[in-house]
């Protein structure tokens, strides 16, 4: 059977049980506020204005990604990024000081069994999500007479048309391991977890307005149809993080959904640049 066959037999199974998931979330009530609120509130007992600062900081982070492109100066990307981290490094400093602080964060699993599945099955579940509002997205735009490329990442692009070995190890290590880490620490365990304590345990106002920030920033690495994809997965990643209280499982399911894209990138046609 051709690649190309099975890749789409892969994609529609997996956007198949994908919508099976979320059927049944829906059906059981899971995305209710109120069996988000189950989960831990991840006080540090900070003053409010410290989380207003953490909300500020972390979109003001977002304004210059948007700004800079990535042909600037390394010293001044570089510059930009020690913004939020600056703030990471405070909040872990405290959450050091405060009682089970990083159980508190999430950074350490109350049970690291269910996170790995739960990260595991979320990656799978959201790589369909996503492909399903890519499918709405391609659709939306062609409207707008905009053509949507298969591939939308400019290093996934960057890999089909130029592939070394060299080039796929550092995009692996940044991709599936550097990334979720540092975004889901930025976007998840900082924007949310302020803008949570900020509205009053509110989790799902916390929860979009971190996925539209979280797919913004992407604004200059993907084509703007591929935005909607990348909101899709901030719900996806938000909503684990409030329903579970671990940062583990949103972390695992961002690897695991940037992992499968290297993978499908490669058995794929080469893409022109977008």
């Amino acid at each position: 059977m051709p690649t190309n066959a099975v890749i789409l037999i892969l994609k529609v199974g997996i956007i198949g049980l994908s919508l099976g998931v979320l059927v049944v979330l829906l059906r059981r009530g899971e995305l209710r506020e109120k069996h988000l609120r189950l989960a831990p509130t991840r006080n540090l007992h900070e003053h409010p204005l410290v989380y207003l600062a953490g909300i500020y900081l972390v979109m003001f982070y977002a304004a210059l990604k948007l700004q800079v492109s990535s042909d600037a100066p390394f010293e001044l990307q570089f510059a930009m990024e020690l913004v939020p981290f600056a703030f990471i490094g405070l909040m872990l400093g405290r959450a050091r000081r405060a009682e089970a602080g990083f159980r508190k964060l999430g950074l350490l699993p109350r049970w690291p069994g269910r996170d790995l599945r739960w990260g595991l099955v979320s990656g799978v579940v959201g790589f369909g999500l996503a492909g399903l509002s890519g499918l709405f997205a391609i659709q939306l735009f062609s409207l707008l007479n905009e053509p949507a490329p298969e591939v939308a990442h400019k290093a996934l692009v960057t890999l089909q048309t130029s592939f070394s070995l060299e080039l796929l190890i550092s995009i692996i290590v940044s991709a599936v391991i550097i990334a979720p880490l540092l975004e889901e620490l930025v976007f998840r365990g900082v924007l949310q977890t302020s803008l949570m304590r900020w509205f009053k345990g509110r989790r799902w106002i916390a929860i979009v307005i971190t996925a539209m920030v979280f797919s913004s920033i992407h604004g200059w690495v993907v084509p703007t149809q591929g935005l909607i994809p990348l909101f899709v997965l901030g719900l996806v990643w938000g909503y684990l993080y409030e329903r579970t209280g671990s940062l583990v499982v949103p972390i695992l399911s961002h690897a695991v959904f940037n992992a499968a894209n290297i993978a499908l990138a490669l058995h794929l046609p080469e893409t022109p640049p977008a």
